[in-house]
Parts: C-alpha cells; structure tokens; sequence
C-alpha cells in the first residue's frame, strides 16, 4: 500500500497529512455492547478482622483516655506523688 504525501492546505498554504478513511463506526459505537467491568472483591472475608481491630482500637482509646486523666491529676497534685506510688 502506498504512503499518503502531503498536500498542500488550500487556506494556509502549509502542508497537513492526507487523511485515511476507515469503514465502519468508531469502535465506541459499535453495534456490541462492552462487557461490564468485574465486581469489587469481596470483603465479607475481612468482615470479622475489621470487627476485632475495631474493638481493640476502642480499647486502646480507652486506656489512653484514662491514662491521660492519671497523668493530668499527678501534674495538679501539690504534694509529691512518691508516697503513691
């Protein structure tokens, strides 16, 4: 098959490629519709992990709730806390 040459462009006197033609529609209207994209993974396997790093994340919360008001009553305290402990 022959190489299209350039011909010249009649309004600005440059050169442009010729152009090829294609049978057919533009592959985006194409009579078959395309297959649907694949289902998410499932995550009912993760469903049980997720609870319990939840929890132990709540836990973990707590205990720094708590230790944070322990530490803020030492700091407010006007005696020495070495007898307590």
């Amino acid at each position: 098959m022959p190489v299209p040459k350039n011909k010249p462009s009649p309004d600005l006197g440059q050169t442009e490629p010729t152009r090829r033609r294609h049978s057919g529609p533009p592959p985006s209207l194409s009579a078959a519709s395309p297959e649907p994209p694949p289902a998410p993974p499932s995550t009912a396997p993760y469903a049980a992990a997720m609870q319990a790093l939840r929890a132990e994340l709540h836990q973990a919360r707590e205990q720094q709730a708590a230790t944070a008001e322990i530490l803020k009553a030492i700091a407010a305290a006007t005696g020495d806390p070495q007898p307590v402990f």
